[in-house]
């Protein structure tokens, strides 16, 4: 259990990194989000992942897009599993036309289901884990603290902490660039999913030790082992 004073110092900690942290652009949508989540699009999430319009269900609209940022950016190099996605949307949204108006959100994918597709699009890729261990270390560079967080950006903190279980959100202490940011993120997500004791424990006991790149390697791992059709078509349809 988190005590107040470990959140405390975790949510100082972060509204820090946040105001140090240099914008990744300057995109800004000014019809549908509000000052701190365009902030947040700017630091976390890249233009090029934000344009590509995968629809993620609202209540967890942004910790699916840092789950994608960081598997785009980081393990897969390239924006095809978005393209991918983005059709199985068009594809729920031409079923919703069928379905009663109360059921209207059917063409936004539940976070599970993003999550377990992921799994399944990943399944027959022979990665090369040292290319990826190469873009990790390159993109992870720690954010400077110099500035303290003010009550603008210790806001956006608890915007991101909250993103996070509360079980590991207190491992964001420990983060020091946004990579890490994400890769907590990432395997949190995927932990939410995971069902095997040894991949679960594995990415706990990896994100426990600061090795956020080997609690992703195993985290991929475990969805890609775990992942059916049958399981992924169950996330899809029925949420």
């Amino acid at each position: 259990m988190t005590t107040d004073k470990e959140k405390e110092r975790t949510l100082h900690h972060l509204g820090s990194m946040l105001k140090n942290m240099p914008e990744l652009h300057d995109r800004e949508y000014k019809v549908g989000l509000n000052l701190d989540e365009n902030t947040f699009f700017q630091k976390l999430v890249s233009e090029e992942l934000l344009v590509k319009g995968v629809r993620v269900e609202a209540a967890n609209y942004f910790r699916g897009l840092l789950f994608l940022d960081y598997l785009t950016g980081v393990i897969e190099d390239d924006y095809e599993i978005c393209d991918k996605l983005v059709k199985t949307s068009k594809k729920l949204r031409k079923a919703e036309k069928e379905l009663d108006q109360q059921h209207r959100e059917a063409s936004y994918m539940q976070l599970g289901a993003v999550i377990m597709a992921v799994g399944q699009l990943t399944k027959e890729r022979d990665y090369d884990v040292q290319a990826i261990k190469q873009r990790y270390d390159a993109k992870k560079a720690d954010v400077d603290l110099a500035r303290e967080a003010d009550p603008y950006y210790s806001a956006l903190a608890l915007r991101v902490y909250d993103l996070v279980d509360e079980k590991r959100a207190v491992l964001l202490e420990k983060v020091t660039s946004r990579t890490e940011l994400q890769a907590v993120v990432f395997t949190d997500c995927a932990l939410e999913m995971l069902e095997t004791p040894e991949y679960r424990d594995g990415v706990n006991d990896s994100l426990h030790a600061k090795d956020y790149f080997t609690a992703t390697i195993i985290a991929l791992k475990g969805l890609n082992e775990e992942v059916t059709e049958e399981k992924l078509e169950k996330l899809l349809w029925e949420g």
